[in-house]
């Protein structure tokens, strides 16, 4: 679709909620939307020539979804100089913004944010934490995004409540993180249940142990990653292949229920023993367990099959007498 778009004035659409955009090659620059004070939705994907966005965003207190995901020349996301209740969902995919506004504070009922392969995002403002309603937060291939930002004091107003309540979900694979201070916070990250920080640089982790509500860590590719801290005893997933650097492991890693460390050859070389880890006594609370790990040893209490298939007979009772069936392959 192409529309030839340089400034058009809008009037007599009060009742208009939706507009849809996408594709238009031609657009330059959004219209002055003040005249659509309804509009919930306005859908701008992939007008990859739209360099600037009207300033009358930030005045919708209606407009709940904004998508400019694949506006490649986009650099610059607008100002947001009065607090904004409407807005929910805010896709910036494959964008050229380099830094959102300290001002995105003000848009106070974010749930969604999406940066995704924003290559040119170096700058986040510490002002994100007061984005109270947040619950998914996705930056995955941002990769100049060294640094993300602390939490800081609001000294002006000290009441001010800052952190992510309802951040279920961040994800910061491919970053190019070279440390994670920023999860030294911990209070800040109360029901965060998945995290992304595979593919970065970062060497250590802060302990994960007060994160209750973790349920996924992946570091996988995080290749200067030497040490996994404690984990909370919540976590089902911790994947962590290709990180070549890894030499230790928690001693509480052995309750999760899918484990990934292979490809790990620092962990081959330290004193690791399979054996050590992997006791039948420690599946005693396990419904089902995945373990892929490095080397070629096999657990010693497991029975090795020399004819190349396993057999046994399972009688009614099996499930009374047995505490499980454990496999092992090595490849």
């Amino acid at each position: 679709m192409s529309i030839q778009v340089g400034f058009i004035v809008l009037a007599g659409l009060e009742n208009l909620k939706f507009i849809k955009l996408s594709r238009c090659q031609s657009m330059v620059c959004t219209p002055d939307l003040s005249c659509t004070p309804n509009l919930e939705e306005l859908d701008l994907y992939s007008c990859k020539n739209l360099e600037h966005v009207h300033e009358s965003i930030a005045y919708h207190s209606k407009l709940q979804f904004l998508d400019l995901s694949k506006c490649s020349k986009l650099q610059r996301f607008p100002e947001i100089l009065v607090r904004n209740e409407g807005l929910l969902e805010l896709q910036l995919r494959e964008t050229s913004i380099k830094e959102l506004p300290a001002s995105i504070e003000n848009l106070i009922s974010l749930v969604i944010v999406n940066l995704t392969n924003s290559k040119n995002l170096a700058i986040l403002p510490s002002s994100i934490y007061k984005l109270q309603n947040l619950e998914k937060l996705v930056l995955d291939g941002c990769s100049k995004l060294n640094k993300f930002p602390k939490k800081e004091e609001d000294l002006s107003d000290p009441h001010t409540k800052t952190g992510f309540p309802k951040l279920w979900l961040l994800d910061l694979r491919c970053c190019h993180l070279s440390e994670v201070e920023f999860l030294n916070s911990l209070s800040s990250f109360p029901r965060l249940q998945s995290l992304n920080l595979s593919g970065n640089s970062f060497t250590k982790l802060p302990t994960f142990e007060e994160l209750y509500c973790l349920d996924t860590l992946n570091v996988s590719n995080c290749q200067q990653l030497q040490e996994i801290p404690k984990i909370p005893g919540k976590l089902r997933e911790i994947l962590a292949t290709s990180c070549e650097s890894l030499s230790n492991i928690p001693s509480n890693i052995c309750g999760v229920e899918i484990v990934e460390l292979y490809s790990c050859q620092a962990l081959v070389r330290s004193e690791f023993s399979i054996n050590d880890w992997l006791k039948p006594e420690k599946f005693h609370c396990q419904t089902s367990f995945r373990v892929v790990l490095p080397g070629r040893e096999m657990p010693k209490w497991l029975l090795p099959s020399k004819e190349g298939y396993i057999s046994f007979v399972a009688s009614k009772d099996l499930y009374k007498k047995i505490l499980g069936v454990a496999f092992c392959i090595v490849f």
